[in-house]
């Protein structure tokens, strides 16, 4: 099983058909895409998708580039088939692109940059955190009549006599997104982090949204711990980050 060819194919714009047997085959490849041996029976038994269906979706699968073939099938043996990363991680990137472009401009506009009245967005002081100096983010003033999404976060702005500011939910993941970006590996940041989106807040937690249950786990396990952290030092105070499913799951 390869959770990260599984992770590609998800953020594909692949037919539902397509997906469900590139997922199926997805779990029987390792990470190099190798080793995917199971026959149009296997395929149906698992997929439950007519056996004509099966065949033609591994035709056109093969047709479209994302499948090799490497052994054909004998009379006692199936086909031993490659995936294509290179392919599928261009599909991926395709799709995932179009997804984040939806979703920033339903960000934008559901949490509007407030402007100086020139159209020009404005910014607040840089942070002076001493745990991660080279972080320093930029915080819009609050309208006078703030959402009750907002949560109150002192940034560490002591030195500059400045008080209190507010971030939405959106707002502040874009601060930890930032940081994130340069402190992991590109591989890991596209995979799992860039399509992350912030929900809402929860008491002191802030709750976190990933596109499926593998992005959800992975982030969990291996960065809840820090980006708690950084939540807390953006803020000032304890604050907890909280992965969960996307809402529309």
């Amino acid at each position: 099983m390869s959770i990260e060819i599984m992770a590609l194919v998800f953020k594909t714009k692949l037919s539902p058909t397509k997906k469900l047997v590139m997922l199926e085959l997805s779990d029987h490849a390792n990470d190099k895409g190798c080793g995917v041996w199971p026959g149009v029976a296997y395929v149906v038994y698992r997929t439950s998708l007519s056996e004509n269906t099966v065949r033609d979706t591994l035709k056109e699968l093969t047709g479209d580039g994302l499948l090799v073939t490497v052994q054909a099938p004998t009379a006692t043996t199936s086909a031993v088939r490659e995936i294509n990363l290179e392919k599928l991680r261009g599909m991926a990137e395709e799709g995932e692109n179009d997804y984040l472009g939806k979703k920033k401009g339903q960000r934008e506009a559901r949490d509007p940059v407030p402007t100086t009245g020139t159209g020009v967005p404005t910014t607040g002081t840089p942070s002076t955190n001493h745990w991660y100096p080279q972080y320093q983010p930029l915080v819009p003033p609050v309208p006078a009549t703030a959402p009750e999404s907002l949560i109150n976060l002192k940034l560490n702005v002591s030195e500059t006599g400045e008080g209190p500011q507010k971030l939405t939910p959106s707002q502040l993941w874009e601060h930890i997104d930032q940081q994130l970006r340069g402190e992991i590996g590109s591989n890991d940041y596209l995979t799992w982090v860039r399509p992350l989106s912030a929900r809402c807040f929860q008491n002191d937690r802030l709750l976190v949204e990933a596109i499926n249950t593998y992005g959800r786990d992975w982030c969990q396990s291996r960065l809840a711990k820090k980006v708690s952290s950084l939540a807390t030092a953006i803020a000032g105070r304890p604050l907890e980050v909280q992965f969960c499913l996307r809402s529309d799951q």
